[in-house]
């Protein structure tokens, strides 16, 4: 079926000057001329002592005129859509009057045949005469007798009846009208004689059928019904029922003149599907529920907004409809009634095919329909409730109760068939566990409130929740501090019932959340997508929190947060997350600053249009990022990237003003530099790492700050195996200018962000250090480096446990701060690289070597190709208890070892309780000298003696140490040189476990 109509439209007039005047409803499309028009009898009739019509730009409005230009009778004007009209009265226009030319009784007939004169009074011929007789008289609070007829007038029509009198066309044109209504309605009288009694209380029904459901084929018929019932505008949310039927009300004072007079009742209906499942006996049908019905305010307006579609609801109830899914049985099987033996009689029973007649001819004739949209969407089920009469006592879902179906689609049912699955001895303990802690459940609305104060009672109420077998929407105020894991189990425990929406209030953590928890502060996060696909919960409210009258909304990929209070959500929020979605897929595309800007503007319209007006934060999470808009200053301010991931208009945007990135291992390239450089009012720096070390990070971060009139917190995590993000450092730094800058570290409270003084074409940065907790150091040293290690571990000497020196790039001052560094430190693990020793810097080199704390050291490493050139400058150790020596050479020649150097190892090998020895291509200039390296080794406690290279070859052409080393580990020497012993079934298994996993000898 097609239709060409359009919904009604009103023609606005306005005075000459500009003030507004009534506006008058367009008729139908004309068949002649193809537009829509005015009667000018209504016009006249309207504004009294009229002349003629103006356009707004000053041209007379002539009348509509047919295909061969003749006038059309009766006299129309074209409606001019949202133009208005100019009234030109006649005392304002004298001498340019226009008379009507009707001067012949044919012309007068044919201009008043009986459809057009009851579109120009707006009255509608009723198929049933008496009814029409009743509308027609009963209407009226006077009468007037003109001619030899009598004529119903009302006060309203007192003016025009006096034009009657005074203009005799009028007169004759209304006589003609009259005399063949009357004539209609004797006729109808005298078919309606020969028709048989109706009872004495049932209104008379209309057996004429629907002529809009006789327009459609079958197909047509079940397609739009299907279309209808299985909108999918019900999932996750609805305000109301989406099965009504408005039927008309008090027919006693109805007036068909007066649309103030008509009056109009909803009836809501039980959505229930036609389940051949159910666990019990009901009828699995569509009905009404058991409830009077609303009476209907602005029912003129409602019509307008849903005269289509309960239009196709009606026709629907009358000729019924079945499908696998839904059964809506005809409306003369009665079968619409739910239970009356249980119920009583509805008063509507005896009238129901009548009404419902009445009111598809009404809507008919009130709007074209159309049949295009189908179902309701969640606003406009919503907005329903603003046309309801709602008596005190009484409210808004006629006694229907919230479904919520293992699909997660919204409906509303009558108690029996809402509860039809429930699994009632639950329901009862579930009931009396959250009333014991002063909580309450709403079967109607299927929403429980419950106050928990242990994780004991999280898992009695989930427990129960799930055996109950019927699915809610949650309210939960914790009474006790927990944390971010455990409020993100519980979300995902919530989801896994089935449940829409979860509130938890009183929301109290343990600890505060760390920067990159911030980031991804979304319960949703690290879940599946089985959220977004309608099986998990959609949306999460945060009441109260982050503070006292605030709340945060989260969506899978959004949240909101904002100041409302109290804290409220609106019932679209579906529509708000569908809209929010254009603007994070405007977000997502950004490229440039500007395509940023698009996005903020469109985020503005989204929250007006829903009327969030207190939304202060939203928030986007990204598959690998994350960012942070705040309302307030209408940019973008926080971001989270793992490496440069974020849409790059968000990051280059320079309005950030807080930046966490997770670097990838090893990495650190121009684009953090760019990141940097570019948001110049950067506040918060977090930088999660992986493969480096906190100091190498710090010294390139404050390198590239050019921002010396406002501090930045720079916080350091390492993302090492096991580490999980665990936070090394927290430096707040101020001014950073200058090729080499001087670090000045500070260290406590008592910091003051103003940019220090200029000194000697540099600018100093000060740090604030409040927190270091870099256990080891890698990365390669320079002054800048140097001092600022020497400045934080200052107040935290024993942090650092593995450090390796590398003073390839370090002047005497950065010696100087590796002298206070290792003097401070209590290291457990020493790698010294050694390198080319610059002759200037030999006295300093011997002051660090000299510096370390031997009586901590597990661990030493000598690697390089001058090994022998820096053992010469270290003094001898003392007290060393190392479990670990290797020595490495490295380069294309060998590394010779003196015999100062096989002193210095054999001192460090006899003192210590040595586990393992590793030397790699090192060989010693006199070969006698691994006598003396084997000497100090003890059998007892060495676990590894390994050989490689050169060192290898040189040993086992070296006899006496190959021999020293048999007696003494193959014959269980006593220890360093003792007499020999026989060996031992402890030693034997220890020499074999030797032997096979680490002696290469």
């Amino acid at each position: 079926m097609t239709q060409s109509e359009c919904p009604p439209a009103f023609q606005k007039f306005m005075s000459t000057d500009g003030t507004p005047l009534t506006s008058l409803r367009c008729h139908r499309t004309c068949a002649v001329t193809g537009h829509r028009h005015l009667l000018w009898s209504d016009i006249k009739y309207t504004f009294e002592g009229i002349d003629h019509l103006e356009t707004t730009d000053g041209q007379k409005v002539q009348f509509a005129i047919g295909a061969e230009g003749e006038q059309l009778h009766p006299f129309c004007i074209k409606y001019s859509g949202d133009e208005a009209y100019i009234v030109i009265s006649s005392n304002s226009h004298h001498g340019n009057q226009t008379e009507e030319p009707c001067h012949t009784e044919q012309e007068r007939v044919d201009s008043f045949s009986i459809n057009q004169a009851l579109a120009a009074s707006q009255i509608q011929v009723a198929t049933n005469s008496r009814y029409y007789r009743l509308m027609l008289m009963n209407e009226f609070e006077k009468q007037e007798e003109v001619g030899a007829i009598t004529l119903p007038l009302n006060r309203g029509q007192r003016s025009r009846r006096e034009n009657i009198r005074r203009d005799p066309q009028a007169f004759s044109n209304t006589l003609f009208h009259h005399s063949m209504l009357l004539e209609e309605i004797e006729k109808q009288d005298e078919i309606e004689a020969s028709a048989p009694a109706v009872k004495k209380n049932q209104r008379p029904r209309l057996e004429k059928p629907s002529p809009l459901r006789n327009q459609m084929s079958n197909s047509d018929y079940r397609r739009a019904c299907r279309g209808t019932l299985n909108d999918g505008g019900c999932k996750w949310d609805c305000a109301l029922s989406k099965l009504f039927i408005v039927l008309p009300s008090d027919l006693d004072s109805w007036d068909g003149l007066n649309p103030s007079t008509h009056r109009f009742r909803i009836y809501f209906m039980c959505d229930n599907w036609n389940n051949h499942d159910s666990l019990t006996s009901l009828p699995q049908h569509i009905h009404l529920s058991n409830h009077p019905g609303y009476r209907l305010t602005r029912p003129q307006e409602f019509f307008h907004q849903y005269g289509d579609y309960a239009l196709r609801l009606l026709l629907m109830i009358k000729h019924g409809y079945t499908s696998s899914s839904y059964e809506v049985p005809s409306l003369d099987t009665l079968k619409i009634f739910w239970k009356p033996e249980i119920f009583g009689r509805n008063p509507i029973s005896d009238n129901i095919e009548y009404l419902v007649d009445m009111a598809i001819d009404y809507l008919e004739e009130l709007s074209p329909p159309t049949w295009k949209q189908l179902g309701l969407s969640r606003s406009q089920s919503a907005t329903i409730k603003t046309f309801l009469i709602v008596e005190d006592g009484d409210n808004t879902e006629g006694n229907l109760h919230r479904y919520i179906s293992s699909a997660q689609f919204v409906c509303w049912r009558c108690d029996a068939h809402a509860q039809q699955y429930l699994n009632r001895e639950y329901l009862v303990q579930l009931r009396e566990f959250i009333c014991g802690l002063g909580g309450i459940i709403d079967m109607q609305q299927a929403v429980i409130k419950i106050n928990i104060g242990s994780t004991s009672e999280t898992d009695k109420f989930l427990s129960l929740l799930d055996s109950a077998n019927h699915r809610f929407n949650i309210f939960i105020k914790l009474n006790w501090r927990t944390t971010w894991a455990y409020v993100k189990e519980l979300c995902m425990d919530v989801s896994k019932k089935k449940s829409v929406s979860l509130a938890i209030d009183g929301l109290t953590l343990v600890n505060d959340l760390q920067a990159l928890e911030k980031t991804l502060f979304n319960p949703f996060s690290g879940s599946s997508d089985s959220t977004e696909s309608g099986s998990g919960l959609q949306f999460i409210t945060f009441l109260n929190y982050p503070r006292p009258q605030e709340y945060c909304i989260h969506f899978r990929r959004l949240s909101l947060q904002s100041t409302r209070s109290p804290a409220r959500l609106a019932h679209r929020w579906v529509e708000l997350r569908d809209d929010l979605q254009k603007f994070r897929s405007l977000v997502c595309s950004a490229r440039v600053a500007a395509d940023c800007n698009a996005a903020a503007s469109e985020l503005h319209t989204v929250l007006k249009r829903y009327g969030d007006t207190k939304v202060t934060l939203v928030t986007i999470y990204g598959d690998s990022w994350s960012t942070v808009f705040d309302l307030r200053k209408g940019a973008f301010v926080q971001a989270y990237s793992q490496h440069t991931a974020c849409p790059n208009g968000i990051l280059s945007s320079g309005s950030l003003q807080e930046l966490t990135v997770e670097l990838g291992e090893l990495a650190f390239d121009q684009d953090l530099f760019r990141l940097v450089q570019t948001n110049t009012g950067l506040q918060d720096l977090n930088v999660s790492y992986c493969g480096h070390d906190a100091l190498y990070y710090a010294e390139n971060i404050i390198k590239m700050r050019h921002s010396p009139s406002r501090a930045l917190c720079l916080s350091l995590f390492d993302r090492m195996r096991g580490a999980q993000d665990r936070l090394t450092a927290k430096l707040i730094v101020q001014g950073s200018e200058g090729e080499n800058p001087v670090l000045d570290v500070v260290h406590g409270k008592g910091f003051n962000p103003a940019p220090p003084q200029r000194q000697s074409k540099e600018m100093s940065a000060s740090i604030v250090s409040l927190l270091w907790e870099c256990d080891h150091v890698s990365s390669q040293l320079t002054n800048h480096s140097a001092s600022l290690l020497a400045k934080v571990t200052q107040h935290h000497p024993s942090v650092l446990t593995l450090f390796t020196l590398d003073m390839s790039q370090l002047s005497a001052v950065g010696c100087n701060s590796m002298e206070m560094v290792l003097r401070r430190s209590r290291l457990e693990h020493f790698n010294v690289m050694c390198g080319l020793i610059d002759s200037s810097l030999s006295n300093s080199i011997t002051q660090v070597l000299g510096s370390l704390q031997w009586f901590t050291l597990k661990s030493l490493v000598l690697s390089g190709n001058r090994i022998d050139e820096w053992i010469k400058l270290w003094s001898p150790p003392v007290s060393p208890q190392l479990h670990s020596l290797q020595v490495r050479g490295t380069g294309a020649t060998q590394q010779e070892l003196s015999h100062i150097s096989v002193l210095f190892i054999h001192q460090l090998v006899y003192a210590s309780s040595l586990l393992e020895l590793h030397l790699e291509h090192i060989q010693l200039q006199d070969k006698s000298d691994w006598a003396l390296v084997v000497d100090g080794l003890d059998p007892a406690l060495l676990q590894a003696f390994d050989l490689h290279g050169s060192s290898r070859t040189q040993f086992m052409a070296t006899t006496s140490a190959v021999d020293l080393i048999r007696s003494r580990f193959l014959f269980g020497g006593n220890s360093r040189g003792d007499s020999v012993m026989h060996r031992s079934s402890k030693m034997t298994r220890r020499l074999k476990k030797l032997k096979r996993n680490w002696c290469r000898v």
